[in-house]
């Protein structure tokens, strides 16, 4: 009666963990009778647990159980297993109501079930290997005849989850249904029946009927339905295949039927040819489907369980009441998921008394534990404690104590630990094992079997006690199991039901084969074919032809006939893809989801379970190579796949007849290259030197892809007869093949080794690009719909039950506890006791010190890869009429490698490229390139590349001593490149280029790209400065460099040429930057060495047209420092600390001016005959980029920039001729800026607390001067030797404060002070005479720039900038800026010039003297400049101009023109308001512009040995050809172009005369002027003008102009004269007064009959003068004049133009004719 007491316990522990109030004793009674039948049993709640999810049931019905027993005739009558109708409901475990009891419960059996897991784990780890294979033989008889004579019967099967909370108002229900599984025996011919007569072989069929699975989206729920009509709507749930009916069911799976045969041979291998075991299996169909409501569905029910997953610890805090109800209880709800849960276990954990405690448990469960084990039936007493302890202790300790248990009872008793056997045979069978007591009482039981029973029992298996399973013979097949599957279909489907997509595929065969005798396994499968198709097209699909399989794949494990141990073979048809991109959308936007999915709990318990805390802490040395050599598993890999062809249509003509883009990926093939073990004897091992050894240490595959290309087709092209051409003219991609070499190392410990290597090779990679593949492939985009509009993060999201809690607690991985039980030591060990760890430390999964410092010593490369594609060839063509490519650029690049190499802490990449060369094959080459023009070279003896990149990580070993602690450190070198622009290359190349840019499509995908862009860069995409600042955003170290990268390129020459030759020579040499990225610290350094510019023309004397004047100097060298947070906080007190400094040095560059050079440049560049467009979309560019640099200017002007800048301003030579050694030499000077930071007084912000900072900036700009000087041609560096000096050496300094602190008001935002030095200039005769050679040379040359000129002021300005400019005044209104920014002062500049002077040399007896001194001192300017207008001042403190050639009457030198000294000679003010400024009408009285001048008093000197001394020196001067004399007369501009007037001249007239704003306000006046006219020392007259003044309003529709002259008088200087004055006013009248009015009145219709509407109005008004006749004063005046001696041309032209004034002034008054002019004079 044992086995009958073994089968009734079995059923009370599997059946009772699913039904609720099982009865055991009357389940005894009914095993004991033979018959068991339970009716009506409820299912447990917690009976769907192991599935490991946060679900209950809520309601569970099993209908019906039968169980049958012949215990009679037990090996020979069957037994029939019968189970009917099993109803389950579950629910989420939130929707139940929180029971601690039960959930107590629960965590005490998921700890138990731990327990026995690590039990069992350890038992079958010590098991011996002989007793299993004699348990093995014992079970494969027992289960054989079970087999045999059992019949099973499922029925009725109906699993249902509802989930009425995820997503409010809606209920989701996912079901599982079965209506039949029947297990039963059968004949030969599998007809039903029962084996009766001792039969070797016997034949089962298994009968799947409708299994499905649902998910029905907002249905009914049954949770609440009434018993019976609850168990009628479950069964009526479930579709039947009798009567083909399927319930309105979601389905996921829909119903599948399958049959499958099973025949065994309890002999076997008698007969060779029969297998033990033969199953094969046949499913018809199989349709899988999901709608895009279950599948978004879905994804927020797997969220739910991550969040209820989560959520567990916590429930026990939560209240009943809804939030509104219980404010309170949801905030302690909070408080104590976080208190309780987190920081009191936290605190409690490391305090003494808690460590005492828990050190206490664990010892007082370890002896406990070993009462338990010394007894065979522990007490009540000894099970309630330890249950008490298992309750306080987690399963890491638990398993610690019990080995350490274990151990001390091993030592107490003296005996060996008995290894634990599973529980016997039928413990082994069923899944036995526990506890000790528990196993011994199954031994008891086993023992305490009858004899004869056992006879009778080991007679009927026909199984001899102490049998192993016998030995097959290696080629017998035991089992054999065949799987087919008619087809399989996946179906996408939308809202509507429709179909999105549907995956189809056919014929999916499985066989596989076991020989037990060879350990080997073998597995066969096949797909028949493969489609995916939309209700537009057909997306994927097979081209696989005749009997040829889609997919074939065969597996061996021990293969016969090989030496290898696995044999792996897959044989893969290609695929036919066509994207059809509406269909890729619709399947896109079928996935698309808001938010991504967020499963954080549930990955961080997937990811426990995968933990691999081991780690390689040795180096392998021989003895361990040779062990892993004989270890090794070869594999024979043999991999053919002939990869999909992917055809992009014109997606607006997807049933053909448009262009195509196929991409061929071509034929890979993976195979293994297999190389016998051969492990070495000592001897050898010894003599073997370790680098053989290690070639043997690895697993080699050979890996080759074949003709992968990319076609490019057009109307009627035939795309499949390209394929299998290697060369043809629509291969967009010409066929492209590659090896790959792989490796594996068979060790993973060796630092010589690297575990993985990849070798691979390209032999060439040839683009062949034409405008007729573009103009195919930009049909094509244009023809790309827009993709679909991904789904808003604010549209309806499900509401998430307690979601957000602030812990996750984990939970203790399986391996954490087998590394802990590894380190007990069950040997003699006399130490009382050990420490163990406390329950959830933090450093319990830390490293110790050992294993760090183990591990910084290991320096294995885990992967090291070389690839090499030998050459890049790209080829850019015309098609021609007749078909034809013709190429216009051809590009090759030679020798590309690339090496990688990974180890533990760093990662090294090396790259480099050999030789570059781009060519025009249409052109000829230049010099010695003849066959055709090479456009870019590189060096041929050098790459032209080559980049370095090492990553380390800071954990490191030798991060500091070998990376110099740099995470990632980048070098670039390239070689030199050479270019050659030619005139007609270039010419063709822009005209090809312009044709490609008329073919540009319109993508209607992209079609918002800019404004996204646009909205990126002011919005969403941060600026490459923030980047910066996001990468340095970290704690400030400056131990650490994040990147450091180097550059160098030597140099970069570029030559202009044409037909005729090479027209310049460009080189720069020296090329260099560096880039260091620490955290909150970035360095940018870039320095040039050389810059050339050479004029190659034959016997050019100046061919060094551009160079540096100084060698030892470099062209630039400049540096960048950014610094992360230097001045936030506390640290802004400090004016040492900058955001930004800024070193920059610029050397002196000399430029010689050749005029026929820079012209031949000029004709290079007008050749190219470059549009208007390009030119206005360079400049439309050119004008964003400035202002978006301003706009980041403006926004960088908070920040402290450190500024050190010197510049030697470039010196630029203007030879008298191209060949001649005398040249105008023009030194710009040296720049020189320097600033500091200051505070402004105490003044810090109201609301941050920073201070007021002032940038104060120092500008200075010396050692400027021109002089003529003569150039030594005979030495090699042009040195220069001054002559003469023009313009003396002058300097000037500027001073710049800038307001960093843009709230504080009171200080300009700008502040410029700006002091120039004396300025003196001299001239002589031979400067006038060279500057005068030097303008006719370049008058007959023609100057370079005046076509240019003409041309661009023949061009008009862009439409609509006038307007722009116009509409950017008037569109800003006064209220758009807060009233506070009206007295902001943007800017203030003061600039003060001491003095200037010219001076006339003249030379005497070789000695140069002065002869006429210009003088002009005090010039001074103030400028404000606010948000609302300007406002500048001007002054002159004084002129004089002196003649030292003739002496005055105080005996000085003569004075001809000279102002007092008392007032300034002249001042101006002017004024610029914006009408929208609040102070417009106020202040400014409504006028834009104001400017008034006025000068005090001139006194002049007209001496007549002065005058006829100027006139000689002026003739002197003059040489007898003046320059330009010989150019045509056409050159010079006509009389009649002197004044042009027009339609545009005349004011508009728009009606009556309207007041308003002011447009311009201009007043002058001249205070006193007074002219002596004298001859020697005597004065003849003098001319006394006073009070000149004139004013000028203008406006929108009005002009006035005024004018007077207070006083007038001409008097005789002669001595004694009786009438001193000649002329003078005789009244106190105004000599002259002039009023002008033009009115904007249209005269026409009625207002053309009143008389009193004019144009325009003159008053005129002369008073009196009195006029006195001397003769004499008239004859010394008429004799003065003819002293002069003026020149009859200077007379000539004076009257010519006086002819053409006069001509204009009459053209101009017959436009008037018809104007009302009315006339007031007096």
């Amino acid at each position: 009666m044992v086995f009958e007491s073994i089968v009734a316990e079995l059923l009370n522990k599997y059946l009772g963990s699913f039904v609720e109030s099982l009865d055991s004793s009357q389940l005894n009674l009914g095993i004991f009778g033979g018959t068991v039948q339970l009716e009506n049993l409820a299912i447990r709640e917690e009976a769907l647990v192991e599935l490991g999810l946060p679900i209950l049931v809520k309601r569970g019905h099993l209908r019906k159980l039968d169980l049958k027993i012949p215990w009679k005739n037990l090996y020979r009558d069957p037994v029939e297993v019968s189970i009917d109708g099993v109803y389950v409901l579950a629910q989420p475990t939130h929707a139940t109501k929180y029971d601690a009891k039960k959930d107590e419960e629960s965590k005490r059996k998921k700890k138990t079930e731990e327990l026995k897991e690590i039990e069992e784990a350890q038992r079958n780890a010590l098991e011996d290997k002989a007793k299993k294979q004699e348990k093995d033989g014992f079970a494969v008889k027992l289960a054989m005849q079970v087999v045999r004579n059992v019949q099973v019967s499922i029925t009725d099967i109906h699993i249902r989850y509802e989930d009425p909370i995820t997503i409010p108002g809606k209920l989701l229900s996912y079901g599982v249904t079965l209506e039949k599984l029947a297990v039963q025996t059968t004949d030969r011919n599998w007809n039903p029946t029962f084996v009766t007569e001792e039969s070797s072989k016997f034949w089962k069929i298994v009968d799947l009927s409708c299994l499905s699975a649902y998910c029905d989206i907002d249905g009914e729920s049954l949770v609440d339905v009434s018993t019976e009509k609850w168990e009628r709507a479950f069964s009526a749930m479930i579709p039947r295949r009798r009567d083909n009916v399927h319930p309105a069911h979601q389905y996921l799976i829909s119903p599948i039927s399958a049959e499958a045969h099973l025949a065994i041979d309890k002999n076997a291998p008698s007969d060779p040819n029969s297998p033990q075991v033969d199953v094969s299996m046949n499913i018809h169909q199989v349709a899988l489907a999901v709608g895009k409501d279950q599948f978004h569905s879905s994804l927020v029910v797997v969220e739910q369980f991550d969040r209820m997953a989560t959520n567990l610890p916590y429930r026990k805090y939560k209240p009943p009441a809804a939030l509104k109800a219980d404010r309170r209880g949801w905030w302690n709800y909070a408080i104590n998921s976080v208190l309780k849960e987190d920081v009191e276990p936290r605190l409690r954990q490391w305090s003494w008394a808690n460590i005492k405690k828990h050190r206490g448990l664990v010892r007082r469960y370890e002896e406990q534990w070993q009462v338990r084990l010394s007894q065979k039936e522990p007490s009540k007493p000894v099970k309630a404690t330890l249950q008490m302890l298992e309750d306080q202790l987690d399963v890491f300790n638990l398993t610690l104590a019990r080995q350490r248990a274990a151990a001390e009872y091993k030592r107490e008793t003296g005996k060996k630990a008995k290894k634990s056997g599973g529980g016997g045979w039928f413990g082994g069978l069923f899944g036995g094992g526990g506890s000790g007591a528990a196993k011994e009482k199954t031994a008891e039981e086993k023992e305490a079997l009858e004899a004869a029973e056992r006879r009778k029992l080991y007679s009927a298996l026909n199984y001899v006690e102490g049998e192993r399973p016998g030995d097959f013979p290696p080629a017998y097949v035991a089992r054999k199991m065949s799987f087919k599957l008619g087809a399989v279909s996946f179906a996408l489907t939308g809202d509507k039901g429709e179909n999105v997509t549907k995956l189809l595929t056919r014929e999916v065969c499985a066989d596989l084969n076991q020989r037990p005798g060879a350990n080997a396994i073998s597995v066969a499968a096949s797909v028949s074919s493969f489609q995916v198709s939309t209700e537009r097209t057909v997306l994927v699909t097979s081209q696989n032809t005749g009997s040829e399989k889609m997919l074939q794949l065969e597996f061996d494990k021990n293969p016969m006939k090989s030496i290898a141990d696995m044999r792996v073979k897959l044989v893969a048809q290609p695929l036919q893809v066509y994207a059809d991109l509406e269909s890729v959308f619709e399947v896109v936007k079928f996935f698309d989801r808001a938010d991504p999915l967020d499963l954080h709990t549930l990955s961080a318990a997937a990811n426990n379970q995968f933990q691999n805390l081991q780690q390689n802490l040795s180096d392998a040395g021989k003895a361990e190579l040779n062990y892993a050599l004989e270890k090794r598993q070869l594999i024979d890999l043999d991999v053919l796949v002939r990869a999909p062809v992917v055809i992009m249509p014109d997606q607006r003509n997807l049933q053909g007849g448009g262009p195509h883009i196929v991409v061929d990926l071509g034929s890979l093939r993976l195979s293994s290259d297999l190389q016998p073990s051969t492990p070495l004897s000592g001897a050898d091992l010894m003599t073997t030197s370790l680098e053989e050894l290690e070639e043997q240490m690895y697993d080699r595959f050979a890996v080759s892809l074949e003709k992968l290309q990319v076609i490019v087709a057009g109307p009627g092209d035939d795309w499949k007869a390209v394929q299998a051409a290697e060369r043809h003219p629509l291969h967009l991609l010409h066929p492209v093949r590659m090896k790959l070499g792989l490796e594996k190392s068979l060790t993973d410990n060796s630092t010589r080794l690297p575990l993985i290597k990849v070798n691979g090779d390209i032999p060439l990679l040839h683009l062949h690009a034409s405008d007729y593949k573009l103009k195919q492939i930009f049909q094509i985009l244009e023809s790309i719909p827009k993709p679909p509009v991904r789904a808003s993060a604010a549209s309806s999201s499900p509401v998430i039950i307690d979601s957000g809690l602030p812990l996750v607690r984990g939970t203790v991985a399986m391996d954490d506890v087998f590394a802990a039980v590894a380190f007990v030591d069950d040997g003699d060990d006399d130490e009382e006791e050990e420490f163990s760890s406390c329950p959830t430390s933090p450093e319990a999964s830390e490293p110790s010190e050992e294993e760090k410092s183990l591990r910084t010593t290991l320096d294995v490369t885990k992967f090291y890869g070389a690839f090499t594609v030998k050459e890049v060839s790209l080829t850019v063509a015309e098609r021609l009429s007749d078909g034809t490519d013709k190429p216009r650029i051809e590009l090759a690049l030679e020798n590309l490698q690339a090496t990688v190499a990974q180890k533990e802490f760093d990662m090294a990449i090396s790259a480099k490229a050999g030789k570059l060369a781009v060519s025009d094959p249409t052109v000829k080459g230049v010099g010695s390139d003849s066959d055709h023009l090479y456009i870019l070279r590189s060096d041929p003896g050098a790459n032209l590349i080559d980049v370095e990149l090492a990553q380390a990580s800071p954990d490191g070993p030798e991060f500091a001593s070998k990376f110099n602690s740099t995470e990632t450190a980048i070098g670039v070198d390239m070689s030199a490149i050479h270019v050659t622009a030619h005139q007609d290359s270039l010419m063709n190349l822009m005209m090809f280029a312009n044709t490609l840019q008329e073919m540009q499509p319109k993508i209607p995908a992209l079609e918002n790209s800019e404004s996204e862009d646009t909205a990126n860069q002011l919005g969403g995409e941060p600026s490459p400065l923030s980047r910066v600042d996001s990468v340095m955003s970290y704690e400030q170290s400056s131990t650490i460099v994040k990147m450091k990268l180097k550059a160098s390129l030597p140099a970069v020459s570029l030559q202009l040429a044409n037909r005729e030759g090479i027209l310049a020579q460009a080189e720069v040499k020296g090329i260099s930057s560096t880039l260091v990225m620490k955290t909150g610290h970035l360095n940018v350094a870039a320095s040039l060495n050389e810059l050339n510019l050479k004029d190659p023309s034959p016997g050019a004397v100046h061919s060094q047209i551009l160079g540096l004047a100084q060698t030892e100097q470099k062209v630039l060298d400049v540096e960048f420092d950014k610094f992360e947070k230097a001045t936030a906080g506390g640290k802004a007190f400090d004016m040492n600390n900058t955001d930004m400094a800024v070193r920059l040095k610029v050397g002196c560059l000399q430029f010689v001016f050749i005029n026929g050079f820079l012209k031949r440049l000029l004709t290079f560049a007008e050749a190219l005959k470059v549009k208007k467009e390009l030119l206005d979309r360079a400049t439309a560019a050119a004008a964003s980029a400035s202002a978006a640099s301003v706009e980041a200017m403006s926004q960088l002007n908070a920040d402290r920039i450190r500024l050190e800048v010197d510049i030697d301003a470039p010196v630029v030579l203007v030879p008298e001729r191209a060949n001649s050694d005398h040249v105008l030499q023009v030194s710009l000077g040296h720049l020189r800026v320097r600033n500091k930071f200051q505070r402004h007084g105490d003044i810090v912000h109201a609301e941050d607390g920073s201070p007021c900072v002032l940038d104060k900036m120092s500008v200075s700009l010396s050692d400027v001067f021109v002089a003529r000087s003569n150039i030594d041609l005979a030495d090699s560096a042009h040195k220069t030797t001054e002559a003469s000096t023009i313009l003396k050496r002058i300097s000037l300094e500027v001073g710049i404060q800038r307001n960093l602190s843009m709230w504080f008001k009171e200080v300009a935002d700008v502040a410029i002070n700006c002091n120039i030095k004396p300025v003196q200039a001299q001239i002589c005769k031979e400067d006038v005479v060279f500057a005068l050679a030097l303008l006719d040379g370049l008058l007959k040359e023609g100057l370079p720039l005046a076509d240019s000129a003409d041309e661009q002021g023949a061009t008009p300005d862009a439409p609509g900038s006038g307007d722009a400019a116009e509409g950017s005044t008037d569109a800003t209104g006064a209220g758009d800026t807060p009233p506070e920014s009206a007295d902001k002062i943007n800017l203030q500049l003061s600039a003060m010039l001491e003095e200037v002077s010219l001076t006339i040399l003249e030379t005497v007896d070789t000695v140069s003297r002065p002869r006429l001194t210009l003088q002009v001192a005090g010039l001074s300017a103030k400028v404000t400049m606010t948000p609302w207008y300007m406002q500048a001042d001007a002054a002159m403190t004084h002129v004089a101009v002196t003649d030292f050639a003739q002496e005055s009457l105080n005996g000085g030198p003569m004075q001809i023109v000279v102002s007092e000294r008392e007032t300034d000679l002249l001042t101006v003010d002017a004024t610029i308001a914006k009408p929208e400024g609040p102070e417009f009408n106020s202040r400014f009285s409504q006028t834009k512009t104001r400017l008034g001048v006025t000068v005090s008093t001139l006194h002049v000197n007209a001496h007549l040995e002065t005058l006829v001394g100027l006139q000689e020196l002026v003739y002197d001067f003059m040489p007898e050809t003046m320059p330009g004399s010989g150019a045509p007369e056409a050159a010079l501009p006509a009389p009649s172009q002197g004044v042009q007037s027009g339609e545009g001249d005349e004011l508009e007239v728009g009606g009556e005369v309207k007041l308003g704003a002011i447009d311009l306000s201009l007043s002058a006046e001249l205070r006193k002027l007074s002219v002596a006219v004298s001859r020697g020392k005597s004065g003849i007259a003098c001319l006394d003008v006073g009070g000149v003044s004139a004013a000028v309003i203008m406006s929108p529709q009005t002009l006035s102009v005024q004018a007077r002259l207070r006083s007038l008088q001409v008097g005789d200087l002669y001595p004694n004269a009786v009438h001193p004055k000649i002329l003078s006013a005789s009244s106190t009248e105004d000599v002259l007064s002039l009023k002008f009015n033009k009115f904007g009145v249209l005269i026409a219709g009625e207002k053309a009959f009143d008389m009193d509407t004019v144009h325009m109005s003159v008053q005129f008004t002369a008073g009196r003068l009195q006029f006195v006749f001397v003769n004499a004063f008239l004859q010394r005046l008429l004799a003065f004049a003819k002293e002069l001696q003026v020149k009859q041309e200077l007379l000539e032209q004076a009257r010519a133009a006086a002819v053409s004034v006069s001509a204009t002034s009459v053209e101009a008054m017959s436009k008037l004719n018809a104007a009302r002019i009315r006339l007031e004079v007096d």
